[in-house]
């Protein structure tokens, strides 16, 4: 049978399918029939349908279809194509990136919005912008993992929450520290009051949902004026411009004006190259000092010691 044909065979008959292994061999010149019976260079046939004005002009999604229905009949026919064409196929199915409409609230911005909140509020959200922990991170953290009785209080993130698939080290802020005690006086309270929605021996220091967090953040940008909508806006709900994910970008950004090295705010924030870089080189009471050296500028309540020379800065 027909390579094409056994393949679509396969497939259940997909239409799509078929015109797409049309178009690869119109490209690369080639019969169907008798293409496996030659000694050709996969790697480049492929590269050079992707690279094909034709091809250029598809939608990058209809361009990742057709290379992955290109790859596919190719491995039904037991080639296999070079680790660097994979890579490059990538790359070459990437669309423009969009402009980002997002905003990363300064200081001055964040104490607008957490001047709405009330305990919980605070502890959360001054939890999540002085760690760069992600919110599904911070929300799975446990009391057994936060180590209050630390300068600066530590964090172990548990391997289950993280991107990385491993467990890492973070911080958080004095003013944090002081907002998260004043959260576990009244934590149990809280969960007494949720007992229809929440679990009474839920272990987690922030025991509430994606949505919560979420409709939290919300409420206290739309009190505070920071509710402007993003323009590409989801199918579903309402995106805003100045999101939770916000605050990992918050965290960083001040870090780095604080001169911490790059390689030490990127494993606090638990990107992989950062963490690599970071556990070869660094001892945690290494990660202490640095965290300390960055922590003035993670405060929003709280006024640094060397704040006008923040502000000096700021300004420039």
């Amino acid at each position: 049978m027909e390579p094409i044909k056994e393949f679509i065979k396969n497939k259940n008959g997909k239409a799509t399918y078929k015109s797409w292994l049309e178009d690869f061999f119109e490209t690369i010149e080639e019969n169907s029939k008798t293409y496996f019976e030659k000694k050709r260079d996969y790697d480049t046939d492929v590269l050079k349908f992707v690279e094909s004005e034709k091809i250029k002009k598809w939608a990058p999604v209809t361009k990742k279809s057709a290379v992955s229905c290109i790859k596919n009949f190719l491995k039904f026919n037991n080639v296999r194509l070079q680790p660097r064409t994979e890579y490059q196929l990538k790359e070459s199915c990437k669309g423009p990136k969009a402009i980002s409409q997002e905003w990363v609230p300064d200081r001055n911005q964040l104490k607008q919005i957490l001047s709405y909140g009330n305990v919980r509020h605070k502890a959360l959200f001054l939890t999540m912008s002085s760690s760069g922990m992600r919110p599904g991170e911070a929300l799975n953290i446990t009391i057994d993992d936060i180590y209050m009785n630390e300068t600066p209080v530590k964090i172990e993130v548990p391997y289950q929450s993280t991107r990385t698939k491993e467990s890492r080290t973070t911080f958080i802020s004095s003013e944090a520290k002081h907002w998260v005690k004043q959260w576990l006086k009244i934590r149990e309270k809280y969960l007494t009051s949720q007992r229809n929605t929440a679990e009474i021996d839920d272990k987690r220091l922030f025991p509430f949902s994606n949505n919560t967090l979420r409709d939290m953040w919300i409420g206290l940008i739309t009190k505070a004026g920071f509710d402007a909508l993003d323009e590409r806006n989801g199918k579903n709900r309402k995106r805003y411009k100045m999101t939770p994910q916000k605050l990992r970008k918050f965290f960083k950004t001040q870090m780095s004006d604080a001169q911490v090295p790059f390689e030490i705010y990127e494993a606090l924030m638990g990107h992989e190259k950062g963490i690599e870089a970071v556990y070869r080189g660094y001892s945690i009471n290494q990660l202490r000092q640095w965290y300390l050296k960055g922590e003035d500028r993670l405060l929003v309540f709280e006024r640094p010691v060397n704040q006008d020379e923040i502000d000096r800065l700021d300004q420039q």
